[in-house]
């Protein structure tokens, strides 16, 4: 465990890319969040005695985690607040779950703000009381090449002059912007015992314990669906994944931080990893991706496999070189959807029968990012994927692949379509309406 500096904050602009709801499933990719920390930190570095002893408290939680030790972890727990000991005791069993190459506390060189401590946790036997700032670091034998970090806001008490762990930050205070993304959102988290499936692969799942012979049938679906995703992306044969069945929508509300409307809508989420807090540390880098997938969703096979496939081409997408210059939504989303449903035998006609405005809809052009968002979502899915299928078979699934990777560097769209595809994007807009045109129609294409 270690100390760090907080740097400055970038400004809060999130990208937020939402999924089409493919067999009533709507699939989330959420790439890259720069969020703002609101609630401010206060510095540390002059304390010298609350910071040794707050070092020496999760020194004691991580040496528990790597010895196995549930006595260890507990210890600085405040044992008269009973949910939070047995949520905590769910959190070690879980993790100690994990194949963990690597784990670490890094305690920032700062607090948050008072006004984040829950009240219940303000009793009157509590001389002190923090927000502590804590980085979870932590690595994935066989998923990931580099330890990940995440966000974790514990709030310390003095109990009978003793710091304790005595409860942890689960909302925003009323002045301020959202915790960091992904706060309470991680594998262990949620207060479900998990068991873990796949150890020992590149492809590991935690599921509810009570429910593991779905995780069973999730894993050999998830082998399946990352078969698809090789045949047009061939490095995603190396590719490693933890895939979270998540029972708690907390665990949801976490990663969709500004678009709370969409908790409990989605089927299934990708989310960028990064090695430090982005909210806390602006230089912070992406190193892998996870996929939370919601318990509740999973319906029957075909919608299954194909949400696996839409998240693991996401997955491997980043793996392979996030592009710096982020492709239009219509591409990011249409692409893991061509993927996901390239085998597929479907009505296109009753597909595309099915959005709101039918074929007219594609008339307008290709789906502005704007459409991802607004309540018209699931149709922009439907129209990212129609105009990917259509330069997959006009242009060939190696143009359509290079189309997504040109975008490194490069945020103009008429250029990227002129240097892969020989068009412009007028002539690829004025195309595709003709294509959607033909699709409803029933006519040759």
């Amino acid at each position: 465990m270690e100390f760090s500096e907080v740097n400055d904050l970038r400004e809060p602009r999130p990208h937020i890319r939402w999924g089409w709801a493919c067999f009533g499933l709507v699939c989330v990719l959420i790439t890259a969040t720069t969020l703002a920390n609101a609630t401010g930190l206060i510095d540390l570095t002059g304390n010298k005695v609350l910071r040794a002893q707050v070092e020496a408290l999760f020194d004691h939680r991580e040496q528990a985690i790597s010895e196995a030790d549930p006595v260890g972890f507990l210890q600085d727990v405040d044992r008269t607040n009973l949910e939070f000991v047995v949520r905590q005791l769910t959190e070690f069993e879980n993790l100690t779950q994990l194949p963990l190459a690597d784990f670490g506390y890094t305690v920032e060189s700062g607090r948050f703000n008072s006004a984040a401590v829950p009240e219940s946790l303000l009793g009157e036997h509590r001389k002190q009381v923090h927000v502590m700032a804590v980085t979870v670091h932590y690595q994935i034998t066989g998923v990931d090449a580099a330890p990940v970090a995440a966000a974790w806001l514990p709030v310390v008490g003095l109990v009978e002059d003793t710091w304790k762990i005595i409860g942890e930050v689960t909302e925003a205070p009323e002045e301020g912007g959202p915790l960091p993304q992904g706060t309470n959102g991680q594998p262990w988290d949620g207060g479900t015992r998990m068991s873990v499936i796949g150890k020992e692969e590149s492809i590991v799942l935690m599921v509810p314990d009570d429910d593991v012979d779905l995780g069973w049938w999730l894993s050999e679906l998830s082998w399946e669906a990352l078969e698809a995703v090789m045949e047009l992306v061939p490095e995603a044969e190396d590719l490693g994944v933890l895939i979270t069945v998540a029972r708690d929508p907390n665990i949801e509300q976490a990663h969709l931080t500004y678009t709370p409307e969409r908790i409990g809508t989605v089927a299934g989420f990708t989310v960028l990893q990064y090695d430090q807090v982005p909210e806390w540390h602006a230089e912070a880098k992406a190193v892998t991706s996870r996929i939370i997938i919601n318990e509740d969703a999973i319906a029957e096979y075909p919608a299954a496999k194909t949400l696996l496939a839409h998240e693991l081409t996401h997955a491997a997408m980043n793996a392979t070189g996030q592009p710096t210059g982020r492709p239009p939504l219509w591409l990011v989303e249409g692409f893991a959807e061509y993927v996901a449903l390239r085998d597929a035998e479907g009505d296109l006609v009753a597909t595309l029968a099915g959005i709101t405005g039918g074929a007219a809809a594609a008339a307008g052009g290709l789906p502005s990012d704007e459409r991802f968002r607004s309540a018209t979502a699931s149709d922009a899915y439907v129209l990212g994927w129609l105009a990917c299928r259509m330069i997959a078979e006009r242009y060939g699934e190696d143009r359509l692949l290079a189309l997504y990777r040109a975008f490194d560097g490069q945020r103009d769209q008429d250029t990227v379509f002129s240097e892969v595809l020989g068009a412009s994007t007028e002539t690829i807009s004025r195309d595709y309406a003709t294509y959607a045109a033909r699709v409803a129609a029933g006519q040759p294409r």
